[in-house]
C-alpha cells in the first residue's frame, strides 16, 4: 500500500479544545499516513491574527512532539517512514501586518508552507470567492518575494485566477494547490483552478 501525505488537514484548528473533527493524529499511522501539512487558520476578524497563528503552531508543536509516532519537519531529507511527518503551514495573508519580520519568525518556528488567501481577499491577494479578476497587490510581490528567499512553499488554493497567473509568471517550483480541483469540471466551487492557471 502507498503511503499517503496530506497537503492540507485543518486539524489545528481545534487542536486546543481536543476536538478533531477532520482526523484523529493518533491514528493517522495506522492508515498508512506518511505525514501531513497541518494548517493554521485564524479567522480573519481576530483581533490580533499575528500573535494567535504564533499561539496555535506552537500549541501544534507541543502536541505533535509529545507523540512517539510524530515528528516536526521541514525538510524532505528529514522524513521518517517509521512516523506521521508533519510540515507546519499557516492559511490567510491577513495575519500579517506590514513587516517583513513576521515571515522570519514563522519560518524560525518551523512554518514551511503558507496559503495566499483563505475565502476573503487581504493585503497580499485577491481570493477566488471575493474577486477572481483582481491578483496580488503590490505589498504581496513584497512579501512573495520574502517567502521565495525563505524557500517558504506558497499554496494558491483559494487563491483568484489572476493571482494564481501572477505567482506563476515569477516561480515555477515552490508553488502547490493543495485543496482545489479543475473548475472546469465544477464551475460553481471557486476554490477550484482554472484552465488558464493550470497551463
Amino acid at each position: 500500500m502507498a503511503n499517503v501525505f496530506d497537503l492540507h488537514c485543518d486539524t489545528p484548528h481545534n487542536i486546543n479544545k481536543k476536538k478533531f473533527n477532520h482526523i484523529i493524529p493518533e491514528k493517522l499511522y495506522e492508515q498508512n499516513y506518511l505525514g501531513a501539512v497541518f494548517a493554521h487558520f485564524i479567522v480573519p476578524k481576530a483581533k490580533y491574527p499575528f500573535v494567535d497563528a504564533i499561539r496555535l503552531v506552537s500549541t501544534t508543536m507541543a502536541y505533535v512532539n509529545k507523540k512517539k509516532k510524530m515528528q516536526i519537519v521541514d525538510s524532505y531529507r528529514e522524513l521518517d517512514k517509521k512516523k506521521v511527518n508533519i510540515i507546519l503551514g499557516v492559511e490567510g495573508g491577513h495575519i500579517f501586518d506590514n513587516t517583513f519580520k513576521q515571515i522570519e519568525a514563522l519560518y524560525d518556528l518551523g512554518v514551511r508552507v503558507f496559503t495566499l488567501t483563505w475565502n476573503n481577499s487581504n493585503k497580499l491577494a485577491h481570493s477566488a470567492l471575493e474577486a477572481d479578476k483582481k491578483g496580488i497587490t503590490k505589498k504581496g510581490k513584497e512579501f512573495f518575494k520574502e517567502l521565495k528567499n525563505y524557500n517558504i512553499i506558497i499554496d494558491l488554493s483559494h487563491a483568484s485566477t489572476k493571482t494564481v497567473l501572477d505567482v506563476c509568471e515569477v516561480c515555477e517550483n515552490q508553488i502547490i494547490a493543495s485543496h482545489s480541483c479543475v473548475r472546469a469540471l465544477n464551475p460553481s466551487f471557486l476554490r477550484n483552478i482554472d484552465d488558464r492557471a493550470i497551463k
